[in-house]
């Protein structure tokens, strides 16, 4: 950075000179501070810094509005328990449930379907029963027919097995 009191100079304010400012009178003594290209590097990388920044922005936007879309589809669930053949009960969520109005009915689930179906078998008794556990179905859309408990998944289909 030049250094002098009395200058003649276009583009700087009265804080610092630009490198080439020429001082008046020509013999007063003028110190250099800076190497005159110094200030010239923040100029040539201004593009590729607003380049990064911009990247980040975006990166940054993308992220939070993934992450906000997937607490609103959870948000949007709704639940239901229904019984299957008179016996044993179903968890099911989805984003949209239809079901008929007399029962026995066809349960119809749209979006993020998930069905908790309790594994059980008979113990000999008329209405004994062993249950260990369930089996979760996730699917994209379901059908559950409450009389005969048959499940029909179907787009991206996953069954796991989870604890009662």
């Amino acid at each position: 950075m030049r250094s002098c009191s009395n200058f003649r100079d276009a583009g700087w304010d009265a804080n610092g000179f630009r490198p080439g400012a020429v001082c008046q009178p020509p013999t007063q003594h003028c110190e250099t501070a800076v190497p005159d290209n110094a200030s010239r590097l923040g100029a040539e990388n201004l593009p590729v810094k607003l380049a990064v920044s911009a990247g980040i922005v975006i990166s940054a936007a993308i992220a939070l509005l993934t992450l906000a879309k997937a607490q609103n589809l959870n948000s949007e669930l709704k639940h239901v328990i229904v019984p299957l053949n008179s016996t044993r009960w179903v968890s099911l969520a989805a984003v949209n449930i239809e079901r008929g109005v007399e029962y026995p009915s066809v349960v119809s689930l749209k979006g993020n379907v998930e069905m908790k179906v309790p594994v059980c078998v008979s113990d000999g008794t008329e209405f004994g029963r062993i249950c260990d556990g369930q089996m979760i179905v996730r699917a994209d859309e379901a059908q559950v027919h409450e009389d005969t408990g048959e499940i029909e998944a179907h787009g991206t289909v996953v069954i796991t097995h989870g604890k009662l």
